[in-house]
């Protein structure tokens, strides 16, 4: 492929009045073989002007998303779809993490979500040596390295976040690799408050959070491993805030805390988690047992009179029940319908039924909206599944689910030690 000729189109989509002859230029070259490594040579090329490059990081994203699996032809149809060829799709394979590691933060962004749809169709059956180049670059002495190979293991969990735990069998594998990895780079890390640093920080609590938010594989972590996370949390929560923060405008520094807040998160439930292990350990009989639970109850029965007092003092037209409080709607009801599965065939039924007022709902959102999106698709699916298969148990007179409580502890000492 002529790369120059790519450029010059490309060029000419930032022009409004060129754009519709580059775009036809495009739209006419981009089922060439070696067209789409060509995207990627010119994304990476410090010779070539910044905008030029942001824009064929858009398009070999969008050719990415669209043409990257292979396709079957429409029913009655000979004709197969286009997709990118293999021989390209290697060459890509080869050298987008090169590419994500080298590139600016405007330009990485749109790697990165080639790279996630590259790993949802590809690994570990067509590329399981992804594990391997990014475990490269994050032994790399080279600390310029450090952040691409994390964004590209980030999009690595991420593919596997909202999965069930036996499709997570390959991150799994994976990460017994690389979870002892980052968890000795944040220790070294902690100390140096450079900007850098923080940057590497945040990212590596980025993927310990997406690969425990949704189920705690008790394959990677014990005891001791999860002692360790969390006195890294203690440490990090520990710090006193950068006087630089004070200067961001009040809106954004929400922002800045919503690291924190999900470290809060996670941190709380594994302290009740232990909380309640030990717990279990200290009762070993049902005699005790119901010691601690009748102490319990005189403990809340027990209350002084002045505190009785107090409670009779509310003012009963606080306690009543506004119009608004009582407005309900059908995600309110008990066995009502799941609010994601609800939203997702919204959307859809709108796509089917009005493909125009479709478009003008998704135009105006960001690429990070059109990948959270997604994920709330994913989740609704999975939730879907779930849903289904409890009711067919049921229908078929298994178990029920009277219960409704949540397990409150996880028994770390029956797991082999990594360590």
């Amino acid at each position: 492929m002529d790369l120059n000729r790519i450029i010059q189109a490309l060029k000419g989509t930032i022009d409004p009045k060129l754009r519709i002859a580059a775009e036809n230029e495009l739209n006419q070259s981009y089922k060439i073989i070696n067209f789409a490594p060509s995207l990627l040579r010119i994304i990476v090329s410090d010779h070539v002007e910044f905008p030029v490059r942001q824009a064929a990081a858009i398009y070999l994203k969008n050719m990415v998303t669209q043409y990257w699996p292979d396709r079957e032809p429409p029913p009655g149809e000979a004709i197969f779809p286009f997709n990118i060829h293999e021989n390209d799709r290697q060459q890509i394979r080869d050298n987008i993490v090169e590419g994500i590691i080298r590139s600016p933060d405007l330009v990485r962004v749109q790697l990165t979500m080639c790279l996630r749809a590259i790993i949802k169709h590809d690994f570990p059956g067509h590329w399981p040596g992804v594990v391997d180049k990014i475990d490269y670059y994050l032994q790399s002495q080279s600390s310029a390295s450090w952040l691409g190979s994390l964004l590209c293991l980030y999009q690595l969990v991420k593919t596997y976040e909202y999965k069930k735990a036996e499709e997570r069998e390959p991150l799994i594998i994976a990460m017994q690799i690389f979870l002892p990895r980052i968890q000795q780079q944040i220790v070294q890390l902690l100390p140096d408050s450079s900007y850098y640093s923080v940057l590497l920080q945040k990212q590596i609590l980025k993927i310990f959070y997406a690969l425990v938010q949704y189920a705690l594989p008790l394959q990677l972590v014990n005891n001791q491993t999860m002692t360790t996370w969390m006195e890294i949390f203690r440490t990090i929560i520990d710090r006193t805030v950068p006087p630089e923060t004070l200067h961001i405008d009040e809106d954004d520094r929400p922002e800045l805390v919503c690291a924190t807040r999900q470290l809060v998160n996670r941190e709380d439930r594994s302290k009740a988690e232990k909380a309640d292990m030990e717990e279990n350990e200290e009762i070993s009989s049902d005699e005790e047992e119901t010691n601690v639970t009748a102490q319990a109850m005189q403990s809340n029965n027990g209350r002084g009179e002045d505190e009785e007092e107090e409670d009779d003092d509310w003012d009963e037209e606080v306690l009543e029940e506004t119009a608004l409080e009582g407005f309900s709607t059908p995600l309110d009801l008990d066995n009502s319908v799941d609010e994601y599965q609800f939203f997702t065939q919204a959307l859809i039924t709108v796509q089917s039924r009005d493909a125009a007022w479709y478009q003008l709902l998704m135009a105006p959102l960001s690429e990070d909206q059109r990948t959270a999106l997604q994920e709330v698709y994913t989740l609704a699916e999975h939730r879907r599944t779930v849903a289904e298969a409890k009711k067919k148990i049921e229908q078929q007179g298994g178990f029920t689910f009277e219960n409704k409580g949540v397990l409150s502890a996880f028994n770390f000492g029956t797991v082999p030690s990594n360590n």
